[in-house]
């Protein structure tokens, strides 16, 4: 890793802090947890002194189930303005929902573009819970629904307590699993898209559940994501392409967010660091999480999968994952800000991190 010796003060931090609202953390009962880590985390200090400083930091909160939610949009006032940070963390509108990690990665990382701060820290502080379960992709292939133009929105497959999913014994809305919510605007759960004739959209009243029978209007699934990302690698392939296949579609959200965390890292301009909490939950919450698959979004260079084999990529930013539980994850939020501090001082932040011999 390339060192250099700076003064912390001299290194400007922009962070985008990524918290999942999804069903899980709500079904598990540990959103009071998240909000108070969080809260904490962000008043972090070292030798006295705060780790992230108005003025000088920039920060920003986004939170993400189904949709994506700007509860805080990135400022350098986040502490003494009007809107402050803190009030937008207890917030949070925790709730039902799929995990749609891809566009919670991609939000983050456009909120870093838009900033454009190539001579600060540009960090990603995601913290998940759970296996992806859906995706934003736009679905160009009306059959019945011919009145409606292609439509762009999220596809998703229900979870449950194992891995891998079971497919379907039936298909269909009569099915395992719930798909087709739509929400243009990508800002709550909303959800006022018009039908149109013969449109199963997730306003179709006649559905038991919203959304379940968008299938019978676009039967596939597209080849990338609504942002570029191709869906059929390299984690999982699908088993093909039908919308009501909620193996293939859990499938697809994998591969869609694994992409979009490498387009991230491989990003030479911002050099994005990813850090991803991985919140291990009571069963009541759902699947377990995936520790392996969030340290390769990470790209963490001391974690070895079960093969005792490293999931690191030189080429790309170097990052941390950190394991916490609902008890815990205010001390590894505190271990965070510590590890963020660090680099600060450490890093170069233009250089992109190399493997050590």
């Amino acid at each position: 890793m390339a060192i250099a010796t700076v003064d912390a003060a001299q290194v400007p931090i922009t962070l985008m802090i990524v918290v999942d609202r999804s069903g899980s953390v709500q079904r598990a009962g540990t959103a009071e947890n998240i909000r108070h880590a969080v809260a904490e985390f962000v008043e972090s200090t070292s030798a006295g002194k705060p780790i992230f400083e108005e003025q000088r930091d920039v920060i920003g909160l986004g939170s993400f189930a189904t949709s994506w939610k700007k509860d805080f949009l990135p400022s350098s006032i986040f502490r003494s303005g009007n809107a402050t940070l803190a009030s937008a963390i207890h917030a949070i509108p925790f709730g039902a929902g799929s995990t749609n990690t891809s566009e919670a990665l991609y939000q983050a990382y456009d909120q870093l573009r838009i900033l454009n701060r190539r001579e600060s820290l540009n960090i990603i502080l995601m913290i998940t819970d759970g296996r992806p379960s859906a995706f934003t992709a736009k679905f160009d292939r009306p059959s019945e629904c011919e009145l409606i133009p292609p439509k762009t929105g999220v596809i998703a497959a229900t979870v449950g307590q194992m891995w891998t999913p079971l497919p379907p014994s039936i298909s269909g809305e009569n099915g395992t699993y719930g798909i087709g919510l739509f929400n243009p605007a990508w800002t709550g759960d909303d959800l006022t898209m018009t039908n149109g004739a013969d449109c199963h959209f997730s306003t179709d009243s006649e559905q038991a559940v919203p959304g379940a029978s968008f299938y019978k209007d676009f039967s596939f699934l597209p080849d990338t994501d609504a942002y570029g990302n191709p869906l059929y690698a390299p984690i999982y392939r699908p088993e093909d392409r039908r919308t009501d296949n909620p193996r293939s579609i859990r499938f697809a959200s994998f591969n869609a967010a694994d992409n979009m965390a490498t387009t991230i890292r491989k990003d030479r301009l911002l050099r994005p660091i990813v850090l991803v909490v991985g919140l291990n939950q009571p069963l009541a919450g759902g699947e377990p999480q995936d520790p392996a698959w969030l340290a390769r979004v990470a790209n963490d260079i001391t974690y070895l999968d079960a093969l005792n084999k490293s999931l690191f990529h030189s080429d790309q930013t170097l990052g941390r994952f950190f394991q916490a539980r609902p008890e815990t994850l205010g001390a590894v939020l505190q271990n965070v800000a510590s590890y963020i501090g660090q680099i600060t001082t450490q890093q170069d932040v233009k250089t992109v991190p190399r493997k050590s011999n």
